[in-house]
Parts: C-alpha cells; sequence; structure tokens
C-alpha cells in the first residue's frame, strides 16, 4: 500500500496566519500498482486541491475528478454529512500526497466540496500514518507522516515545561517574599 514500513516520508506545510482550512496540492490517477504498469496503461496522474479533515472518515472526490478521469463507479456508498445523509458513488484511485508518497487502491466517495477544493482527504488516510497542527505564534502547520514509527504525546513535554515554570516562580517567590 505505502512504501517499506522502515522508510519514512514526511510533510511540513506553513500556513499565512492562523487557519481553520488545511489545504495542499494533491495527485489523483487511476488505480495502478506499479510504476510500470501506470507507464503502459498510460495512466495520467491529474493535479487537485486537498482539504485534509480529521472529521471526515473517508475521502471524497468531485465530480470534476469522476469526469476528468473518467472514473468508473465501484459501487454505491451511504455518505453522512452535515446536511443529512445520501447515497454516492464510490471510485477507487491511487492517491499521491505532497511529498510523492502514492497511496494505492483507495476508496473515495463522490461529493460536493464547495469552491475551496476537489478532494478531501480523510481519517482514512491520516491514520496511516502521525498528523500534528500546531500553531506556534500564530501560524498554522501541518505536519504529516507515514509511516507512524513512535507515539506523539504533548504531555512529558508540557509538564516538564511547566515544572520549569513552577520551580523559576518559587524562587521569585523566595527572593521577594521570603517564602
Amino acid at each position: 500500500m505505502v512504501g517499506e514500513r522502515s522508510k519514512q516520508n514526511a510533510l511540513t506545510l506553513d500556513f499565512p496566519g492562523r487557519t481553520g482550512v488545511l489545504i495542499s496540492e494533491i495527485y489523483i490517477s487511476l488505480p495502478v500498482s506499479t510504476h510500470q504498469e501506470a507507464i503502459e496503461k498510460n495512466v495520467e496522474i491529474k493535479k487537485y486541491k486537498c482539504i485534509w479533515d480529521t472529521g471526515a472518515t473517508n475521502c471524497v472526490i468531485t465530480k470534476k475528478i469522476v469526469d476528468g478521469l473518467s472514473l468508473k463507479p465501484i459501487g454505491v456508498a451511504e455518505v453522512h454529512h452535515a446536511q443529512g445523509k445520501t447515497f454516492a458513488n464510490k471510485y477507487l484511485v491511487n492517491i499521491i500526497l505532497p511529498n510523492k508518497v502514492v497511496i494505492t487502491d483507495v476508496t473515495v466517495t463522490e461529493g460536493i466540496l464547495g469552491d475551496l477544493a476537489d478532494v478531501l482527504v480523510g481519517m482514512d488516510i491520516i491514520t496511516l500514518g502521525d498528523f500534528a497542527v500546531t500553531n506556534e505564534n500564530g501560524q498554522t502547520t501541518m505536519s504529516f507522516r507515514v509511516h507512524s514509527f513512535k507515539r506523539i504525546d504533548f504531555v512529558p513535554e508540557s509538564n516538564q515545561h511547566n515544572f520549569v515554570l513552577e520551580k523559576g516562580s518559587q524562587k521569585m517567590k523566595k527572593r521577594y517574599f521570603g517564602k
């Protein structure tokens, strides 16, 4: 599915200021398993804009992609979204992330995403690795790596930081208040 287990592939995206929508480029193609097969079948890889959405279970593509790649449905899925529930065509595609990691045979559903993007990357892709969003100094940064190789836990670092602050605060109290 995605490279060797031991190989790490990561991408980091910086956004101007603090953002509530994580948007990047992404590539979509018909499902092929090897580079050689892509060459033999003359498979076209097209670039689109995508939204990374931890609130979405699976990936979604728009009709623009369905038509642009002449995709054929592989079935129908019941889809739950903000407007309720509908049925949507399912397709099989390859997704190529901005860092050139190829995820093969991804089942996606067709949906409406508005003007921001033509692809929605959901938890089916995000859970293949580690995903973090930070907002240091009002600057949003998204980082994603495939494959996960260690657990990320912000608590120990926060506890250490708070301990140092508390020790410094206690020293200040002693200095100024003798307590």
